[in-house]
This record gives structure tokens, C-alpha cells and sequence, in this order.
């Protein structure tokens, strides 16, 4: 559970030892090596940091994907950014009236689609 809310701190090997080291020093009820007041505000400004450095990496892959996806075969990108991919071709029937200046029953495609 610990490791989870950490997560977003990206902590490489010598941070994480100085925040064992707080926890330990926490849990054992011993005297803290910093200030909790001082560096409570500068430990959220941190979290804030790291998780928009993550955020912009997370930002990159999509956008590779999104860019990947829209350079397939039949993919066309709409105004919006919404990728759509047509699998399959298909028809069905329309009654009368349904479209205009065709006979009963007359047949159009009918599409099967992959949105990204």
C-alpha cells in the first residue's frame, strides 16, 4: 500500500533510502532527521513535479499511438482527434423511404468500426 502512494514520486535508489529512513524513524517513534513542518509543503511540491514529468512521457506514448493509429490503412482522423478505422465493409437493407430517391429494400453500406 506504501509503495503504491509512492508511486508517483519516481524515487530512484537514494531517495527511496532517505524515505525508509523516515518511515523507519516514524514507525520506531524516534526523532525525526528533518523538520516535518519545513518539508511537508516542499514533499507536495515534489509529488507535483515528478507527476507532470510522468504525465508528459504518459502524453508522448498516446500521441505515438494516436499517430500510429491514424497512419493505417482506411483510418481517417476527424475534426475532434477521434481516429476511426473501418474493419469491414458491409450492407444491409433499408425500407422504403429510408433514403431518399431509392426503391424499396435498396442496399448501402453498412461499416463496422475501430474508434481510437
Amino acid at each position: 500500500m506504501i509503495s503504491q502512494n509512492l508511486a508517483s514520486f519516481n524515487l530512484n535508489a537514494s531517495d527511496l533510502e532517505s524515505v525508509l529512513a523516515g518511515v523507519s524513524d516514524g514507525v520506531l517513534k524516534k526523532d525525526y532527521k528533518v523538520d516535518v513542518q519545513t518539508y511537508a509543503p516542499k514533499i507536495q511540491q515534489l509529488q507535483t513535479a515528478r507527476a507532470g514529468v510522468a504525465a508528459a512521457s504518459e502524453k508522448k506514448v498516446g500521441q505515438a499511438f494516436l499517430d500510429k493509429a491514424a497512419a493505417e490503412k482506411g483510418a481517417t482522423r476527424t475534426a475532434s482527434g477521434l481516429i476511426i478505422t473501418t474493419l469491414e465493409a458491409g450492407h444491409r437493407a433499408v425500407a422504403e423511404g429510408d433514403r431518399q430517391g431509392e426503391g424499396p429494400l435498396s442496399r448501402h453500406p453498412h461499416r463496422r468500426h475501430r474508434v481510437r
